[in-house]
């Protein structure tokens, strides 16, 4: 959420009509064609912050080093009081990363000390300049100096304390994505298919949202969607599931998840005769659950040193024949969290789904969930 400092700064500066997170967000969904038309509105105009602001995110999340710095660089430059410069990835402040190298690092910390000079007064340039060196880097006297002359210019104290290391209590229950859980399983029940489904051939996906005890044992379903005639047997099996406990903080907490149970009716339940049945399809829709159950290599995510939010990024995924990640669309999420999670889900691997024997495309939705370490 946009703290009422930054609000400030976007009232005084008047060149976004978006919240700053808002503009760096659907800056991580752009396409390739709409960051070329942002390229060419600002040559048209540079000061359209909101396009600068996406190609910032956009360029970010692609990894393309050298227009992603050129844009932070601008930013800073001409705009420092910006709230677009207060965010992490903005600001040029990843000095350990390597789509930041130490050059560009360096010559970013000397921008804000210049704007620092050329704004004695300007509380907005001091809190952010205190936000880019506070993420490493800057020597201990001099962020002291910077947080000093902040506070002396009215900067709430909350501000700048949001970028160092706040007290973190940690959550009794948090919210984990569907695939993440689903490899925790380590009791699978199987429903009793009904006698009154096989006549009329009902199949589907029964969907709950579930609470997961602090034992790992299933406390509560509540139904999302699924055909009537399923939903009792799949919560009789599903309350039998049991999960490895999960850990915050070396605690067990409670897990909010989602669980996905597919009905497929084998081919010795099918009726005979009819019409000849259609081309089997290349590509079919799999529900999260069901896809972790596949996955051979999972990679987990770095937490950025820099970010001090938790969350769960979501997307929707396309899985190759050979069980690959072949595209991934960002659906929600902290876009401070999203360039992690690409970096980790792109080298995942699943077996290869087979559909009367033969391999298909699956396209399915990945969480992938953040929770802050306990060392942060």
């Amino acid at each position: 959420m946009t703290s009422r400092f930054l609000l400030a700064a976007l009232l005084a500066g008047g060149a976004l009509a978006q919240s700053p997170e808002d503009v760096l967000s659907q800056g991580l969904k752009l396409t390739a064609s709409e960051a070329q038309s942002a390229e060419e509105s600002l040559r048209a105009n540079p000061e359209d912050l909101a396009a600068r602001g996406k190609l910032i995110a956009y360029y970010f999340m692609k990894q393309a080093r050298e227009p992603w710095s050129q844009h932070v660089f601008w930013l800073i430059e001409h705009h420092p009081d910006s709230p677009l410069a207060g965010f992490n990835f903005a600001s040029g402040a990843f000095p350990a990363d390597p789509l930041n190298g130490e050059a560009d690092w360096a010559r970013a910390k000397d921008l804000w000390l210049e704007q620092t000079r050329r704004h004695p007064d300007d509380g907005h340039v001091w809190a952010s300049a205190v936000r880019f060196c506070s993420k490493g880097g800057c020597e201990a006297d001099l962020k002291e100096r910077l947080i000093k002359h902040a506070r002396e210019l009215g900067v709430p104290k909350a501000e700048l304390a949001a970028v160092g290391e706040p007290p973190w209590r940690p959550p009794t229950r948090i919210r984990v994505g569907g695939d993440a859980q689903a490899t925790k399983l380590i009791k699978r029940v199987e429903p009793a298919y009904s006698p009154l489904v096989h006549p009329v051939r009902i199949q589907g996906v029964v969907r709950f949202n579930a609470i997961i005890g602090t034992d790992g044992h299933v406390r509560d379903l509540q139904v999302i969607s699924g055909h009537p005639l399923l939903i009792r047997a799949a919560q009789e099996a599903v309350q039998q599931w049991v999960y490895r406990p999960t850990l915050v903080n070396g605690k067990p907490v409670e897990v909010s998840t989602e669980i996905d149970f597919p009905f497929n009716l084998s081919e010795d339940t099918s009726a005979s005769g009819g019409s000849e049945a259609p081309p089997p399809p290349t590509r079919v829709h799999v529900g999260s659950n069901v896809q972790a159950a596949m996955l051979v290599k999972s990679v987990e995510p770095v937490y950025p040193r820099d970010v001090w939010v938790e969350g769960t990024v979501r997307f929707t995924a396309i899985i190759g024949m050979d069980g690959h990640i072949q595209n991934l669309q960002l659906i929600s999420g902290p876009p401070q969290l999203a360039p992690a999670a690409v970096n980790a889900v792109t080298q995942w691997v699943y077996r290869p789904t087979m559909l009367n024997g033969k391999p298909v495309e699956v396209v399915t939705t990945i969480d992938v969930p953040f929770t802050l370490p306990a060392n942060r």
